[in-house]
């Protein structure tokens, strides 16, 4: 078994980081935190942030380094403790409505309305292979969107669109989408 395939079969730890109330951190605190170890960045996976602090996986390997050493996260105190893989809290994603016109439901001028992005930077987005449709990588902005269509932009966020409505009095096409804040 060579280096990479015992990484990826390799045992998994759970690491809950609680932090005080007021306090307020975010994943980038975390894990800057974690690289200011010296850890290289392939023994760290998720790291979940909650309103009590994080539950970060890691390899087991590496769990009791990090409980020993990772007491800190943005200038932060931090008390760590392994958790059991079964207790792991899932992040709530907040989601956020909207509703838009379109001239047309080509993925560029919809991926412009929904991310509030420039038609032209969501092309040149497009082009390079960043927006996923359905989590497949589309770079034609000219693709036709449909109902239930899932929007992935690299960088920026995701989105469902939900429904397509009637017509403007101009002939723009409504548009509903709940967009991930």
């Amino acid at each position: 078994m060579d280096a990479e395939s015992a990484k990826l079969s390799a045992p998994l730890a759970l690491l809950r980081a609680r932090k005080r109330r007021e306090d307020t951190l975010t994943h980038r605190d975390y894990l800057g935190s974690l690289m200011g170890l010296q850890i290289d960045r392939s023994v760290v996976g998720d790291i979940l942030v909650h309103e009590e602090g994080a539950d970060i996986i890691v390899l087991e390997d590496m769990a009791e380094f990090i409980l020993m050493h990772f007491a800190k996260a943005g200038r932060k105190q931090l008390s760590l403790t392994r958790e059991d893989l079964s207790d792991l809290k899932h992040a709530a994603v907040e989601e956020k409505r909207g509703t838009g016109s379109v001239a047309s439901p080509r993925l560029d001028s919809v991926a412009a309305l929904i991310f509030g992005l420039p038609r032209k930077d969501a092309q040149a987005r497009i082009e390079k292979g960043l927006v996923f449709v359905n989590n497949t990588p589309c770079m034609k902005p000219e693709h036709q969107i449909t109902e239930g269509d899932r929007l992935t932009v690299r960088g920026v966020g995701r989105a469902r669109v939900e429904a397509f409505g009637g017509t403007s009095r101009k002939g723009r096409i409504f548009l509903e989408y709940v967009r991930n804040a």
